[in-house]
């Protein structure tokens, strides 16, 4: 055999030979990696709230594990009717209250690991006296409610904030807090209806009025011990005059009814206080030009002089 046949046969092929490795790699099945499956938490986990005694007040089932303890507090007061400011609870005797941060922790951060069961037991401590002014000042009108239901909450109703000297009416009138401001009307018990804040000047009528709460001036007005329906803040106007500025007719046509009519057709100081019902002049001025705001106060007016005989 001579020394050309034992040599490597020449490249024939038009296709190179690593373009041919690479379609002969490709040819050949693809092994598939096998894992093994990941075990994940389930998202729902159960939770029950418990008496000191052990007895269950509240089960949830179907909890989900990202809901904070703030959440937790918020379904246990409306089950419950236990303002959240009230509440206490202990986990295997923790105390989630001592750590202001605990209410932002999720409820899968409580769990020991591996469990889907959760047990909290609740305590009872009193509210604080400034508790219903800053939950009005928070928003929180669920908790308001909650609050004004407790026995003895004359002392959470009739507290003042010393900064801005608003009553618990005037933050939650400021807050839009409606069904909290008629709650806190209704009480016989609350005693600064008529008091005037320093943030603005205003009553707890001219913040109803900026809130646009028709029926909160309605609560207000109605209260027999209110004598400020004719005060005027540093701008010089009433809770009516503002709520005739801003166009919150509703506001205007029920007050009108209920003002005295010293409150309707007083002048701003320093100049004297006219009372005459026949006035249209007057009245045309009170109503800001209002061709149906005058008619209104006039309707009450005559009614007023029918029935007082003036």
């Amino acid at each position: 055999m001579s020394r050309e046949d034992l040599s490597e046969p020449e490249e024939t092929s038009p296709v190179p030979r690593k373009r041919r490795k690479e379609q002969e790699a490709a040819a050949q099945p693809a092994v598939t990696a096998v894992h093994e499956p990941t075990q994940v938490p389930a998202r729902t986990i159960h939770v029950r709230v418990l008496s000191i005694s052990g007895e269950t007040l509240l089960t949830l089932p179907r909890a989900d594990r990202c809901w904070t303890v703030m959440r937790l507090k918020e379904l246990v007061e409306a089950a419950l009717r236990r303002p959240r400011c009230t509440q206490r609870l202990l986990l295997q005797h923790e105390d989630l209250e001592k750590d202001a941060n605990q209410d932002f922790r999720s409820l899968a951060g409580l769990l020991p690991e591996g469990a889907a069961e959760l047990d909290i037991t609740l305590l009872k401590q009193e509210a604080r006296p400034s508790a219903l002014y800053e939950e009005a000042k928070a928003g929180r009108g669920g908790s308001c409610l909650a609050l004004l239901q407790l026995a003895d909450n004359q002392k959470l109703i009739n507290h003042v904030d010393a900064a801005s000297q608003q009553s618990v009416l005037h933050i939650a009138a400021a807050m839009r807090l409606g069904a909290a401001c008629l709650g806190i009307a209704a009480c016989p018990e609350f005693e600064h209806v008529n008091l005037i804040d320093r943030r603005r000047n205003w009553t707890a009528l001219h913040w109803a009025v900026f809130s646009n709460m028709p029926d909160v001036c309605t609560a207000i007005l109605s209260r027999k011990d209110f004598r400020q329906g004719g005060h005027r803040d540093d701008s010089g106007e009433t809770a009516l005059d503002r709520a005739i500025e801003a166009g919150y007719r509703e506001c205007i046509f029920a007050m009108v009814p209920l003002l005295s009519t010293k409150d309707l057709l007083s002048s701003p100081l320093p100049m004297p206080v006219l009372i005459n019902p026949e006035d249209r002049g007057r009245i045309h001025l009170v109503a800001h030009g209002d061709k149906d705001i005058a008619e209104a106060i006039q309707e009450t007016l005559a009614k007023r002089k029918q029935s007082e005989g003036w």
